[in-house]
């Protein structure tokens, strides 16, 4: 069964919600429900987010909403894989890492760039061969979330869109999609393609970062080798843990609740594998501290915070216990390499 990451899911029921869509509606298009959308560990059925968008669609009768929820559309929305598109040196190869592992986001298609003299084109290929129609609220929400994320990572600027074409038929009102795609927009194509500027794709991107790329990308690969396998019971809570720590220290009983068990049954599924959560709400901290360190415009103070830490001295504890150091002495050694490199 192909699927969904449930963040990425959830940012687009959220569009879809917003645009005016009913949740007693979606509720019962989502295995487990509105809820199950919480646990990031969770993925869903593409047919499920495709009955989300097009019911989202047909309840409001809004023949623009896939294009209103694409332009909601940040990097975050797509977690890992998001993060680490923006510290790439140019759009080509963010498309080019967007394609790489574009089914850790969604498994209905991917996206090809090819980058001729004038024009770049950006080509969406369905996994499966189905109605266009089906797809057509969907492929509207990718390519102007890319026109929108696009425009962001480049400065923003005038539309670059030169030409639109999408194998589904037009709407009877077509104004908003002229207003994201400009006037040149073709339907019943053969095809679903984007064509703008190559210029656009070699511009530096302001994010750029090549030792943040390199940290991540390992990351992904694992994420990668490990798509479509169970996952042990330990992984799924590194996995919440690692996407909740930004919003405060989490609890056993909030993670329980986001994986759908009581807090007991959650601690019986540890002593199986015979885990603690602390255990493992540290090694999560220590990876996503790696990750803040390389971020230079953060000082310790402002990591300790996102980790959850209540006052500076926990911090310092847990820092030392990782890495062996204090988080200070960490800094001055890090500075004093770099002005001996």
């Amino acid at each position: 069964m192909n699927t969904v990451a449930s963040n990425y899911f959830k940012v687009i029921t959220k569009g879809c919600l917003a645009n005016g869509a009913q949740a007693d509606l979606l509720d019962p298009l989502i295995e487990g429900g509105l809820e199950a959308l919480n646990n990031p560990a969770r993925r869903f059925s593409t047919d499920s987010l495709l009955n989300v968008l097009n019911e989202s669609a047909a309840h409001t009768g809004d023949t623009a909403l896939g294009i209103k929820v694409g332009l909601q559309l940040r990097m975050d929305t797509f977690v890992d894989v998001g993060f680490t598109l923006t510290f790439a040196e140019n759009l080509k190869e963010v498309m080019a890492l967007n394609t790489k592992y574009q089914t850790l986001t969604q498994q209905l298609g991917k996206t090809e760039m090819k980058v001729g003299r004038s024009l770049a084109r950006v080509h969406w290929f369905q996994f499966e061969k189905k109605d266009p129609q089906r797809y057509r609220h969907f492929v509207e929400m990718i390519y102007s979330g890319y026109a929108t994320i696009g425009r962001w990572l480049i400065f923003g600027g005038p539309n670059p869109v030169r030409h639109m074409q999408f194998m589904h038929s037009a709407p009877e009102n077509i104004d908003v999609h002229q207003m994201v795609f400009g006037e040149n927009i073709v339907f019943d194509a053969e095809k679903d393609m984007m064509a703008f500027p190559a210029r656009l794709t070699r511009i530096p991107l302001p994010t750029r970062n090549e030792e943040m790329k390199a940290m991540m990308l390992p990351k992904l690969d694992r994420q990668m080798d490990e798509l479509g396998r169970p996952q042990s019971f330990r992984r799924q809570t590194m996995h919440i843990l690692q996407s909740t720590l930004t919003t405060g220290r989490p609890k056993i009983s909030d993670v329980a609740r986001m994986m759908s068990m009581s807090e007991r049954s959650f601690r019986r599924h540890l002593d199986k594998e015979n885990v603690r959560f602390r255990e493992i709400l540290e090694d999560a901290r220590r990876e996503a501290c790696e990750v803040f360190l390389k971020q230079n415009n953060l000082n310790h103070a402002e990591i300790g915070a996102r980790l959850g830490y209540t006052d500076q001295s926990s911090y310092t504890r847990a820092f030392r216990s990782w890495f062996g150091v204090t988080p200070s002495r960490y800094r001055k050694g890090v500075a004093q390499n770099e002005r001996t490199a």
